[in-house]
């Protein structure tokens, strides 16, 4: 039995659907998921994800939002940014 802790991926920006559907495929494979955008609350999504307002446009935000991630969940093996997803 592995004692190795779930990966963790931190979405920066996930206020639109691109960002639900990463979470949600991400979760699926075990994965512990953190989201944000600027319409988002503190706390805990309904599907059990660790959610944070965050404006991504700010460099300061953005570090302690990953501090936060790190102190919660363990430290994220991946993130993604989906503003950048959706202009591909």
């Amino acid at each position: 039995m592995s004692t190795e802790a779930p990966p963790v991926l931190f979405i920066i920006g996930s206020g639109g659907r691109v960002g639900k559907d990463v979470a949600a495929t991400f979760a699926k494979k075990g994965y512990r998921v953190a989201i944000s955008s600027r319409s988002l609350k503190d706390g805990t999504s309904p599907e059990g994800y660790l959610t944070l307002n965050l404006d991504a446009g700010k460099t300061e935000d953005i570090k302690k939002a990953f501090g936060v991630v790190r102190d919660k969940l363990g430290s994220p093996r991946s993130e993604e940014h989906t503003s950048e997803l959706q202009s591909q």
